[in-house]
């Protein structure tokens, strides 16, 4: 990445009117727009029988009418299926059809995989730890790269792990430098994986590259249910249907300055979860988000015009 260009502040905008007409006050204020693919166009898991939504036209709209750019999120690509077939030309059509839509300068996919042999699950789950699947994974990115050139992938939550708590995290980071890509880092998750299989949070930042950071999300979670469980043990979730956990907000203090090629913070809501008794808090904590992304543009604008003056010492 040349010349890296800090955005600021991004919100998740999903194709939900509810959601989008709690939200839109922030607007406005966001810096950019987060989309997600699945959302854009509808169809079965399988990827089989995908249609524009009856939303795409407003969605593809927002960011022209205030004045914001796109960035775009999936779920649902499959980054380790072993035999993606038909499905995964299907999936690389609506990535194109969104590039032309949206024109996103970015795009992300959850680490994982969510469609193996034809069964299909709602959310990603993990991967041994292995050659083979690593090369699963850089082969699927290479596919993403040759529509949108900056691609990521985001460090996902799993109810379980095919290998130990750091190494998912060290596995994640093999194909990233494999398939040169870069990471989306998720400190919500990061800040679950650690409370669900009891390892530090800086000990699993370790096992990433921080300047190979393109984007940050935050978000909220809750607590499963003790009746899941014949244990009655409870776990965190990431459900994005809460206030972001004041520990969040540490790392992100903490890790943005560690970011050099950081592009933009994303908070996160989940839509169906956000009443309009819960907007205003919403609103607060972008807000909160804004204000720290601002001072991150006011330092490098700072920092930037010292290092023009000394050019011009010299």
């Amino acid at each position: 990445m040349n010349s890296p260009l800090f955005l600021g502040a991004g919100i998740f905008t999903p194709a939900d009117p509810a959601h989008l007409e709690l939200i839109s006050p922030l607007f406005e204020l966001a810096d950019f727009f987060e989309i997600s693919p699945e959302m854009m166009f509808t169809g079965d898991s399988s990827g089989r029988g995908l249609r524009e939504h009856p939303l795409a036209d407003l969605m593809a709209d927002l960011g022209p009418i205030y004045g914001k750019p796109y960035v775009g999120h999936g779920l649902h690509f499959s980054l380790g299926d072993a035999a993606p077939g038909p499905r995964r030309q299907d999936w690389l059509q609506l990535l194109r059809r969104v590039d032309e839509r949206f024109h996103c300068l970015w795009y992300t996919e959850h680490s994982g995989w969510t469609s193996c042999g034809g069964e299909h699950a709602v959310l990603p789950l993990p991967l041994p730890h292995s050659d083979e699947a690593a090369e699963l994974c850089v082969t699927s990115l290479r596919q993403i790269q040759e529509v949108f050139p900056l691609a990521g992938v985001e460090n996902s939550v799993f109810p379980f792990l095919l290998g130990d708590a750091l190494g998912e995290y060290a596995f994640l980071q093999r194909i990233l430098d494999q398939a040169e890509a870069w990471l989306l880092l998720d400190l919500h998750n990061l800040y679950t994986h650690a409370l669900n299989f009891g390892v530090s949070c800086q000990d699993l930042l370790a096992q990433f590259k921080l300047d190979r950071v393109i984007e940050i999300h935050i978000s909220g979670g809750s607590v499963s249910d003790p009746d899941w469980l014949n244990s009655c043990q409870t776990f965190r979730l990431d459900s994005h249907d809460g206030a972001v956990p004041e520990e969040v907000w540490s790392l992100l203090e903490q890790v943005m300055p560690l970011c050099p090629n950081l592009r933009g913070v994303v908070l996160e809501r989940l839509h169906g979860t956000l009443s309009r008794e819960e907007a205003s808090a919403f609103f607060a904590e972008f807000a909160r988000l804004k204000e720290m992304c601002d001072q991150r543009k006011n330092e490098m604008g700072t920092a930037e015009g010292a290092e023009g003056r000394r050019s011009k010492d010299i």
